[in-house]
């Protein structure tokens, strides 16, 4: 499947609960001429915006691997039933019109993993990314916004019960986004 083609798991770094990330964090540095160089794009930029943290799963309570302190929360589990999924996290950027978006780079990690290692077993973080983007979830339109995008996936052990699978608890991101601010 195409990247970021899996069904939405949707977080964010501002939720009201405190429960969709974990330390996250976020610096904007003035710059005098910043640039794209992989791959190249010709426009300037006058700033550079930093984001980092946890972005932490839920939890169902039927698997001793899960980590206790995130959110009962099916819907938000990584693993379980061996969905892929595309993890979207707003990032709660500032303000900006499609062409102050000068380019991006991004960085995804395991942060915290349980893996079955009994047969064959897995577990991915594909891939990362940041868009200007106002993405669709379940037909809902979303915050147009700085979203991170990443393709992840913990898989059931083939031989075993439907107890052991292997989960992703958290998962470390990194963004860099280049802009043009006024």
């Amino acid at each position: 499947m195409a990247a970021f083609q899996n069904p939405p798991l949707v977080r964010d770094v501002d939720d009201s609960r405190r429960i969709n990330v974990a330390t996250p964090g976020a610096l904007t540095i003035s710059v005098s001429d910043a640039r794209q160089l992989v791959p190249t794009v010709a426009a300037g930029a006058n700033t550079l915006l930093l984001f980092s943290g946890m972005i932490r799963f839920g939890q169902d309570g039927d698997s001793p691997g899960e980590d206790r302190s995130n959110e009962l929360n099916e819907y938000a589990e990584a693993g379980d039933d061996d969905t892929p999924r595309t993890v979207m996290l707003q990032l709660r950027g500032p303000a900006m019109a499609d062409g102050q978006f000068v380019g991006s780079a991004a960085f995804a990690a395991f942060g915290n993993i349980c893996l079955t290692t009994n047969d064959s077993f897995g577990a991915a973080v594909d891939n990362g990314t940041v868009s200007l983007m106002q993405p669709v979830e379940d037909g809902n339109q979303l915050a147009r916004d700085l979203w991170f995008l990443s393709d992840i996936n913990a898989e059931r052990a083939s031989g075993g019960s439907h107890t052991e699978t292997s989960l992703i608890n958290r998962m470390a991101y990194q963004a860099a986004v280049l802009a043009t601010m006024g």
